[in-house]
């Protein structure tokens, strides 16, 4: 059970500005349950990892770069072509993790624009959104309240490689009023990596046990 903080006194709702998954949009189960308890503002960040028309996400230009370097060794055909795709595949890595910072600092730039126009009570961010949350505090354009749902600061598996991750430089009176609610049975947020942030940074913590990424 999660309790939204803040410290403006006010008999209406507190104002949600809700910064959603890398998948799960503006319209999905976080936001429509938000949306139906408190005045929520959800801004769709135009982001998957997968959908290339989803034009903050990497995956349109990882397919143009597959797709130029793949028609580039057609061409060439014999041991210059094969050399072709060999560099194609080495810098597939780096590219999709170019891209992803790209990806951030696209929704970073769009959450700005929100937090002035919507000029929320609190912040709720849910993983790739709460990472954003994370990126605007450092930024400077939020300072708190903030409630983070298993914030993507880093990733499991194959994502690792590419994933974007970070250490947040986090004024201290800033960090005093995020709360982190994190599952210890995260199969896409490393557990660990979020409980020593929240140590070293001064973040309350709130583990669901049993949780997954999310967080039942």
């Amino acid at each position: 059970r999660v309790v939204l903080m803040t410290s403006v006194a006010t008999p209406r709702p507190p104002r949600v500005l809700f910064m959603h998954g890398l998948e799960s949009g503006a319209f999905g189960s976080k936001a429509r349950w938000l949306s139906e308890r408190f005045e929520t503002a959800a801004p769709d960040q135009q982001v998957s990892a997968y959908n290339p028309l989803r034009r903050n996400g990497p995956m349109a230009a990882c397919l143009a770069y597959v797709f130029s370097f793949g028609a580039a060794a057609r061409y060439a055909g014999g041991s210059i072509g094969l050399s072709v795709a060999g560099l194609a595949s080495a810098g597939l890595v780096p590219f999709l993790q170019w891209r992803m910072r790209v990806a951030m600092r696209r929704c970073v730039a769009l959450m700005e624009v929100a937090l002035r126009r919507e000029k929320p009570d609190v912040v709720v961010g849910s993983s790739w959104g709460g990472a954003v949350a994370l990126k605007c505090i450092e930024q400077g354009y939020w300072a708190g309240p903030a409630v983070l749902l298993a914030p993507a600061i880093s990733a499991r598996g194959v994502w690792n490689l590419a994933w974007p991750s970070f250490e947040p430089e986090l004024p201290a009176a800033a960090a005093a009023r995020v709360l982190v609610v994190q599952g210890d049975r995260d199969d896409t947020v490393p557990f660990e990596r979020v409980v020593d942030l929240c140590r070293r940074k001064g973040l309350r913590l709130e583990v669901v046990e049993g949780g997954d990424h999310r967080l039942v």
